[in-house]
């Protein structure tokens, strides 16, 4: 936490690696830092009106939830998945988050199998240490995360796009036990 808020001192928003969570890790997050917006909750496909937030420490925190809709790593996965498609942007939904790796995006990666390939081929260095060209034979040169991001750029170019920390001030959190 203290590397990552050292390289981004005035952070306000999170997503967890993983989505590691747990309420000691959220309540250590909320107390000892800045940050009260969180999208470590994934909801696939699943068009969002509302967040929910939760209350942490003395005197009370508030962390503000928005749960995700779309990953790239997930979508490849996803049985009928087609990388060709055009974006499932629903307008009945108050948002939709969607999460791309830049790794995915780099290699505009359409299976998990050449990113698992390059890792490989690492040989135990890490990926933030792959070059360029460590990672040229692995890109994919149709449909793939980077194509499904510039179609979904152009679709949403009519549409209002927030940071998370703005939309989570443009969405409304009701509280399920006061009802306000």
């Amino acid at each position: 936490m203290r590397h990552v808020l050292a390289l981004v001192p005035d952070a306000v928003s999170m997503r967890t690696h993983s989505l590691v969570q747990s309420s000691p890790i959220l309540e250590h997050v909320v107390t000892s830092s800045a940050i009260r917006n969180d999208v470590s909750l994934f909801m696939p496909f699943t068009p969002m009106r509302q967040g929910s937030k939760m209350h942490f420490g003395e005197p009370k925190r508030v962390l503000r939830r928005l749960p995700y809709f779309w990953e790239d790593d997930t979508a490849a996965e996803w049985p009928g998945w087609d990388w060709g498609r055009e974006p499932p942007i629903n307008s009945s939904a108050a948002f939709l988050i969607f999460n791309f790796h830049p790794i995915h995006i780099g290699l505009n990666m359409a299976d998990l199998a050449a990113y698992g390939r390059l890792k490989q081929s690492l040989a135990g260095r890490r990926l933030s240490d792959a070059t360029p060209r460590d990672c040229a034979p692995f890109v994919n040169h149709g449909d793939g995360a980077r194509s499904f991001l510039e179609k979904l750029l152009v679709a949403t170019s009519d549409h209002t796009s927030h940071t998370i920390a703005g939309l989570a001030d443009a969405t409304t959190f009701p509280d399920p036990v006061t009802g306000s």
